[in-house]
């Protein structure tokens, strides 16, 4: 059926021919529309008046006064998922909601763009199509949910997707995030907010435009910003907020309610390591009266205590042994030296002092007689020997008895397997081991790389 665009006050539309009124007005309908053999498509609510939209006006290059082809017909709808996981990738089409917030409902369509598989997605409020990739790196979104978590939309703002941080490196994260699920870099607009009493904000400003790459829109000046700044990235397209804080309330349930296997463990690191950088803390005490030892503590602060008891049961599942404090609003936790390099290995307060304190931390701990053991396997990483009990009593300056003992310990901590083949028994380091010394080499080059930044 062909249509004359019309110019309607600020927006093009056209007008439906009374034989089409068989569909009932407010009834959602898809348009296809067809202009010099490009075509494009959305779906609204019928209507005898249907304004078209910006970003189809955009694609088709339309104007008023233009005919151009139309087919309306119901639209078609993907059908959910069930499994969240697909290849060792989230599936996004297991966690788009049916229904919006107003109840309107969210039609997905499947595209293929460059030989990979797309989700554009529209609703009758929707002022374009939400176009998203469907399969997404676990540690990615991740991540991305963790920082929202910490610092992003809260539930009285869900028109628009927003996160706030002081850390530029962390915006950084944020739009790489984001740009990895599909959503173009034009999308992003970044404000500042700042107390009167900050005096070189305009240098500040300049140091987020050079590194994140998008200019600050809004500089605010604002009282109420306790004598600081902030920045603040956001999108305004309530679908897409709706949806991802959908995942992210979805994806914090099952993290706590579902049993746990290798994707979900990787998930919960990801979201585990952005919540501690946005809302966490590494506190140190040197009050162990029993070792004289530092001891470390993790803290999550937030003030929705059920948001606490949730974090918790993440927690345990990690292996800590969490404690909320409902008067203070935190939940905490000891981290011992395996802790503290699980901490490391999922960059648990990256971009942020406490991961300085973090690599200290280790230092200190691989210092002490136990864990200075630890050490070890660094050099069997890089020689080719075969470990013997009379290699360590030669290597190592320890007695025949005190290597055996090393030795069997760590064939239960699961780092060696023996071979009972051969006399003396040889030793041999498992996967555990190899990737323990993996880390604890980049744990060093980390540390080498402070201490000079220390001088």
């Amino acid at each position: 059926m062909k249509r004359k665009i019309y110019l309607m006050k600020h927006h093009l539309g056209i007008s439906i021919p009374k034989n089409y009124f068989t569909f009932k007005k407010g009834q959602p309908i898809e348009i296809k529309i067809l202009k010099n053999k490009k075509q494009d498509s959305f779906v609204t609510n019928f209507n005898r008046i249907i304004s078209l939209r910006k970003e189809i006006c955009n694609n088709l290059n339309l104007k008023s006064g233009d005919i151009i082809e139309i087919e309306i017909r119901r639209p078609t709808n993907t059908l959910r998922e069930n499994y969240l996981f697909k290849n060792n990738k989230i599936d996004m089409l297991a966690l788009i909601q049916n229904k919006t917030d107003n109840r309107n409902i969210i039609f997905i369509k499947k595209a293929i763009k460059q030989k990979e598989e797309w989700l554009n997605i529209w609703s009758y409020r929707s002022k374009s199509t939400l176009k998203l990739k469907r399969f997404i790196n676990i540690d990615i979104f991740g991540r991305l949910l963790g920082q929202l978590q910490a610092e992003g939309t809260k539930s009285g703002r869900r028109f628009r997707l927003e996160f706030c941080n002081k850390l530029i490196a962390e915006h950084i994260d944020y739009i790489a995030y984001l740009t990895e699920l599909g959503i173009p870099k034009n999308l992003f607009i970044c404000k500042c907010d700042f107390h009167s009493k900050v005096y070189n904000i305009n240098k500040k400003v300049s140091e987020f435009e050079s590194q994140v790459g998008i200019p600050i829109r809004y500089l605010i000046k604002s009282e109420s910003s306790k004598g600081s700044y902030g920045f603040k990235t956001f999108i305004r397209n309530t679908l897409l907020t709706e949806i991802i804080l959908n995942s992210l309330d979805t994806l914090r349930k099952k993290l706590i309610k579902e049993s746990w296997d290798n994707n979900f463990k990787s998930l919960a690191s990801a979201f585990f390591a952005k919540l501690l950088t946005g809302d966490g803390t590494l506190d140190i005490t040197t009050k162990n009266r029993q070792f004289n030892f530092p001891e470390a503590r993790i803290k999550i602060t937030d003030g929705n205590i059920e948001y606490l008891k949730d974090y918790a049961e993440i927690m345990k599942k990690l292996g800590f042994k969490p404690h909320i404090n409902e008067k203070h609003i935190y939940v905490r936790a000891y981290a011992d030296f395996d802790k503290l390099l699980y901490l490391y290995k999922i960059k648990a307060f990256y971009n942020t002092p406490n991961w300085t304190k973090l690599i200290f931390l280790i230092d200190n701990n691989l210092r002490g007689r136990r864990l200075k053991t630890f050490l070890r396997f660094l050099d069997f990483l890089k020689s080719n020997k075969v470990i013997t009990s009379r290699e360590l009593v030669r290597n190592y300056n320890v007695g025949l008895r005190a290597a055996n003992d090393w030795l069997n310990n760590k064939e239960k901590e699961g780092l060696l397997t023996r071979d009972n083949r051969t006399r003396p028994i040889k030793w041999v380091t498992t996967e555990k081991a190899n990737k323990l010394a993996e880390l604890l080499i980049l744990y060093r080059k980390e540390f080498e790389k402070l201490n000079r930044q220390s001088y």
